[in-house]
């Protein structure tokens, strides 16, 4: 799959949104970390190192309300069953 330049290289948290001249769709970048070792990281309970995260490319839905991931990686960010999650842009 070929991907075209990098639309906004300039975002502070180093994502880059990317624009599929093949396929007419907005890819993204994004960092997923388990929620509970993010707080205990913030409590100093757990270090950087330890927070179980994933970074993946996804591909944007505008009109999406709720995101899908693969059972492989919902299991490697330590989430054992399905739960809907609050997202932050």
């Amino acid at each position: 799959m070929e991907f075209g330049p990098c639309l906004d290289s300039s975002r502070a948290d180093g994502g880059c949104r990317e624009y599929d001249a093949n396929m007419d769709k907005i890819r993204v970048r994004m960092l997923l970390e388990n929620e509970a070792d993010h707080s205990l990281w913030e409590q100093r309970r757990l270090s950087r190192k330890k927070v179980r995260k994933a970074e993946v490319d996804a591909v944007v839905d505008t009109g999406a309300v709720l995101i899908l991931l693969p059972e492989e990686l919902v299991e490697k960010l330590g989430r054992s069953s399905i739960e809907f999650e609050r997202l932050f842009y």
